[in-house]
């Protein structure tokens, strides 16, 4: 996800990103649910603000020991 995000070595796509994203958080990606959270919080990669699953994504990734969440 953070490649397509920043398109870092591959052209930035926010669709691919977002799918990528998501499939991590799905697999309890601890880092890619508090970036999702970021991306919800802010409004990134073309996403409406959403504050609510922000703040339940990044407050997933604190209570599994994520330091920086």
């Amino acid at each position: 996800g953070i490649l397509y995000d920043k398109g870092e070595g591959i052209q930035q796509n926010n669709d691919m990103a977002l799918l990528h994203y998501k499939a991590a958080v799905e697999n309890n990606n601890h880092a890619a649910q508090y970036i999702l959270g970021l991306v919800y919080y802010f409004g990134r990669l073309g996403r409406q603000k959403n504050h609510k699953e922000a703040i339940r994504l990044i407050k997933q990734s604190a209570m599994a020991g994520l330091p920086y969440a």
